[in-house]
């Protein structure tokens, strides 16, 4: 994990934030997680009627806790039925880990507390011994392109419908990506 790439090993404390001695409190309450991603938005160019115009909100299946060198680390973790690692997978990563570290922001710990620069996604299993296969990769180069990627579909979500040139049409039914394109 992230956290072991620091020397970092598992252990329990008490980040002090409403928490009980061993307990972490990890991120703030959904609202105020909806809150930093309309911030998130708002920051590069959009607004809050964008966020309430799309429904959902990422939240990672694990965030393993570690703590070491007097840091708390968080890592993302998503648990998938696949056998390997999706690229799209890894930007779902890469999005619960931005969504997390903007939700951190402006809060203070006993402890400083980072989120790890590497993500993770764990594989059903594949091997004899039967168990789940854990992949790590690097945040750094799907966290660069993000603000790009906001600011592209923000575009996209405030361009009014009829200027739309990438619209569903009715030759699109005999495309091979239409379920794609439909969800």
């Amino acid at each position: 994990s992230g956290a072991a790439a620091h020397g970092v090993e598992d252990a329990e404390f008490d980040i002090g934030v409403g928490a009980d001695a061993g307990e972490a409190v990890v991120a703030p309450d959904l609202e105020e997680v909806v809150q930093q991603h309309a911030d998130m938005n708002a920051a590069v160019g959009g607004g809050d009627d964008v966020v309430e115009q799309v429904e959902g909100i990422g939240i990672p299946d694990v965030i393993e806790v570690a703590v070491g060198h007097n840091t708390v680390w968080l890592t993302v973790m998503d648990i998938k039925d696949s056998p390997a690692p999706r690229y799209a997978q890894q930007w779902q990563v890469a999005f619960y880990a931005a969504l997390l570290k903007a939700s951190l922001q402006g809060h203070t710990f006993a402890l400083p507390v980072r989120v790890a620069d590497s993500g993770v996604i764990v594989t059903r299993q594949t091997g004899p011994d039967g168990e789940p296969a854990r992949h790590t990769f690097d945040l750094d180069p799907y966290v660069a392109a993000l603000p790009l990627l906001q600011r592209h579909i923000i575009g996209i979500l405030t361009t009014p419908l009829l200027e739309a040139h990438w619209q569903l049409q009715s030759h699109c039914r005999s495309c091979a990506y239409f379920d794609t394109c439909y969800r």
